[in-house]
């Protein structure tokens, strides 16, 4: 009886301890060495305090930085984020919009896309519906715009 109990014992603080470990891995990547303080300019806004005000401060760094049309920063700041951080509807605009500026339709469709996929009557997702056909004309699509334009009048956004 004595051991299953120190056997669990065990194995709850392996398990804290794993817990620990991915918590580290993904807030503090200890393979990148060449910019640490670049790094923790964003994601380190993540270790103190709730989740939900950190995200609120990335979120409007992020804004800031787009209304200042400093587009390349708010791409750098997108990809400095851990992958599993959920993104707005209006961050994934600023972002599809940031790389249409920067010369990246292809992205820009991409977070496009994962606004008007929610499928929300909002006017972000008919800003997204406008950024994905812009998008589509940069890069030579004339066809697929076209239908991008017909289904955009269908909504209530026309």
């Amino acid at each position: 009886m004595q051991s299953v109990a120190i056997r669990m014992s065990i194995s709850s603080s392996c398990g804290i301890l794993f817990i620990l470990f991915l918590f580290f891995v993904f807030f503090y990547n200890p393979f990148v060495f060449a910019e640490p303080q670049k790094k923790l300019n964003y994601i380190g806004l993540l270790v103190n305090g709730t989740l939900e005000e950190k995200l609120d401060q990335i979120f409007s760094l992020i804004k800031s930085y787009y209304q200042k049309k400093d587009y390349e920063k708010v791409i750098e700041i997108y990809h400095e984020l851990p992958p599993f951080l959920p993104l707005k509807s209006e961050e994934n605009l600023m972002i599809a919009r940031s790389f249409l500026n920067v010369g990246d339709p292809q992205k820009a469709v991409k977070f496009a896309d994962k606004v008007i996929s929610l499928r929300l009557i909002t006017e972000t997702c008919c800003k997204a519906r406008l950024v994905k056909i812009e998008a589509l004309s940069v890069m030579g699509k004339r066809k697929q715009a076209l239908q991008e334009i017909k289904a955009f009048k269908k909504t209530f956004c026309a």
